[in-house]
């Protein structure tokens, strides 16, 4: 099975995912803006909910875990649906 690969670090995503995941910013990384605004919003109205109720905080930190888990794994993808499988950049040859 062929699987196009994604320029697209896959370390920055993970290190993205890790800090900022509960924000969506590893999505918006890889091009994925509408679903990382989606996350975004989900996190702030949950964050602004959970002053009545904690464990709605829960929401969004499952969220950054599904894609921490996808990134480890390599099934994480930008919005080309090419998979995010590089762990270094290439670097260039001078």
């Amino acid at each position: 099975m062929y699987r196009e690969v994604s320029p697209k670090n896959r370390t920055i995503a993970l290190v993205l995912a890790l800090l900022l995941g509960e924000l969506g910013v590893q999505r918006m990384y890889v091009g994925r803006y509408t679903s990382g605004v989606i996350i975004l919003i989900t996190y702030l109205v949950t964050f602004i909910l959970a002053a009545v109720w904690a464990p709605l905080i829960l929401i969004s930190i499952g969220i950054a875990l599904f894609d921490v888990f996808y990134i480890v794994t390599g099934r994480f993808k930008d919005k080309d649906g090419k998979v995010v499988l590089n762990w270094q950049t290439k670097s260039s040859s001078a």
